[in-house]
């Protein structure tokens, strides 16, 4: 009888919503493992756990060239999620290992955080909060979110459906993308406009774009000075399209309302 393959989940905190992705692995033939850390692994703990794994579904941790080099019997590496910040391709592409992504699983669950962070600037919401767990009471004066213009950057799978929940509140909706999908723009009343002009006119602007080196610190100390001392800036993509020093000089400073 052939030894089953092996498949290593690697996160740790998924909890029962793993258990149909094992199940079918399993009916499939494979063997799974699990991470028994309560932590992403280290680079020197994934190489200790990868020796006869066939496949990862993989989390956070790294995949540098030493782990491809030192993995003789990885083939898959599947992230639970997109994006390959984490991941060497070159080393992947040397090393004869496929790396896949789940594009299209997670986007409107990251559209409705995106939506939760806006309101929550919006309606001033943690302020707010923190006052009535001090047994304070009070009211000041917010924006709100309602026929407000909102700037997308990246109007992909997750930009597009941040769109969708923004037409609920009447938003003016304009948007920035390397490769624009006009159509869809024209059907959904979205405007694409130059980078500089979204950021100069938009009272939040959320960012759904990749991180490259054409991205790196998309947002940097100048572009970021574009923004109108009201406006709200949202980030759920990459934490390296912004200059967060920049940022933090901005919020100090009030320069910026808040992000």
């Amino acid at each position: 009888m052939a030894e089953k393959k092996k498949v290593l989940i690697t996160l740790h905190h998924l909890g029962p919503r793993v258990v149909p992705v094992v199940r079918q692995l399993e009916s499939e033939g494979f063997e799974v493992l699990h991470n028994s850390l309560d932590h992403a692994h280290t680079e020197a703990e994934l190489i200790a756990t990868l020796p006869g794994v066939f496949a990862t579904i993989a989390g956070v941790e790294s995949y540098t060239e030493r782990v491809f080099r030192e993995a003789k019997s990885l083939r898959i590496v599947a992230r639970w999620g997109v994006g390959y910040d984490q991941i060497d391709v070159a080393a992947a592409t040397r090393h004869r290992v496929l790396i896949t992504m789940a594009f299209g699983a997670n986007h409107e669950a990251v559209a409705d955080g995106t939506l939760a962070l806006m309101l929550a600037l919006a309606e001033n919401l943690i302020p707010h909060h923190l006052r009535v767990q001090r047994g304070d009471w009070g009211f000041d004066a917010h924006p709100g979110l309602w026929r407000s213009t909102v700037g997308i950057v990246g109007l992909g799978r997750i930009g597009k459906a941040v769109a969708r929940r923004c037409r609920a509140f009447e938003t003016r909706i304009l948007a920035h993308d390397a490769v624009p999908d006009t159509a869809y723009a024209k059907e959904h009343g979205i405007t694409f406009v130059p980078l500089e002009t979204l950021l100069s006119e938009a009272d939040f602007v959320t960012l759904h774009a990749p991180h490259t080196s054409d991205t790196d610190n998309l947002l940097d100390r100048e572009r970021l000075a574009l923004l109108k001392p009201t406006a709200f800036l949202i980030n759920t993509a990459r934490g390296g399209l912004v200059d967060e020093g920049a940022l933090y000089e901005a919020l100090r400073s009030g320069r910026l309302a808040g992000a």
